[in-house]
């Protein structure tokens, strides 16, 4: 990665899953690293780092009055935008939430700020259903979901800004991240702390679709080479990179690789329960290609699914506030 001393980098929800690695990246190589979020971060080492003063973190929605946060950070060199809201409510309210939030106040945030550099954090669901497994940056997006509908929109109106010479803009599309620290309910850490509290995980339908399963700690490495790589003015002002392994795995395998991983980790529990199967309709698989990433980035996952899912394990076993054991 390029020398990043002395830049002022913005990251939004810096104290978050992906966040708190990238942040903790930019900060060990120098940069002047503020992160904005709606609550002070327990994550380590991000966490000491804002204790000492290395990090700044500010404590407000990125989403609300841009302007005053422009001001408060002053000229801010790149923005790394992770932050997203999930919009609530019945179908069309979500939809408005999504677009005055994930896709309005993104673009008034850019404005107030005016980085040299957008790195904007995008997502798999972008491609949507489509049979030309694993997708390239070049597939067209589908997205049928209003999360993903609001990411690719944001996608194309940050695009047109980008082109016109605002800012350097690179999108990220991201797989499903894990890892330890992760503490939503997705499919990984869901399966975790039901095995160890020896419970059955459930599966909804068969199981057998296929994501692409990333350790975060690989996403994050991504992230801050995607930063180093962009330039203003440079001859391709948007770059798009898929950020995978390009490999699938199915729902029901990742309950077993998990299962595998709780039964060793904690064998005087006893055997971890079979997986329930729950009605469900059945997702399409989300597969990335990561060749333009590697070729334009050097960049490539290092830790494989069976070791990533070990050291999550591992990590909830140091907060059983989060995953209580079987008594």
């Amino acid at each position: 990665m390029a020398d990043p001393a002395g830049r002022h980098v913005l990251v939004t929800a810096g104290g978050g899953f992906l966040g708190s690695y990238v942040v903790t990246l930019l900060a060990e190589a120098g940069a002047r690293v503020c992160s904005i979020d709606t609550a002070p971060t327990w994550r380590e080492p991000m966490a000491d780092l804002v204790g000492r003063g290395t990090v700044r973190q500010i404590i407000t929605p990125w989403w609300q009055d841009p302007a005053r946060l422009a001001g408060e950070l002053g000229p801010v060199d790149d923005l790394l935008h992770l932050g997203y809201v999930p919009g609530r409510g019945t179908p069309l309210e979500r939809a408005r939430a999504e677009v005055e939030v994930n896709l309005a106040a993104t673009l008034a945030l850019v404005q107030a700020l005016r980085p040299a550099r957008v790195v904007f954090a995008s997502t798999a669901h972008v491609y949507g259903p489509n049979p030309n497994l694993p997708f390239a940056e070049s597939e067209p997006l589908r997205p049928v979901e209003p999360y993903a509908g609001a990411k690719a929109a944001a996608e194309v109106q940050l695009g047109f800004a980008a082109r016109a010479g605002e800012f350097a803009l690179t999108i990220l599309r991201l797989a499903t991240l894990f890892g330890p620290m992760e503490t939503v309910p997705r499919a990984v850490p869901n399966y975790i702390r039901a095995g160890l509290a020896r419970r059955p995980g459930q599966i909804r339908g068969d199981g057998r679709e296929r994501s692409d399963y990333l350790y975060v700690e690989d996403a994050a490495t991504a992230v801050t080479a995607a930063l180093a790589r962009h330039r203003c003015g440079e001859e391709e002002p948007v770059r798009i990179y898929n950020v995978s392994t390009g490999t699938g795995t199915a729902t029901r395998d990742i309950a077993t690789l998990v299962a595998d991983a709780v039964a060793q980790a904690t064998p005087q529990l006893g055997p971890v329960p079979e997986p329930e199967f729950v009605s469900g309709q059945r997702r399409p698989d989300l597969m990335l290609d990561p060749a333009l990433t590697r070729s334009d980035l050097g960049w490539s996952a290092q830790v494989g699914l069976r070791d990533g899912i070990a050291r999550e394990v591992q990590w909830f076993l140091t907060r059983p506030d989060l995953a209580p054991l079987s008594s």
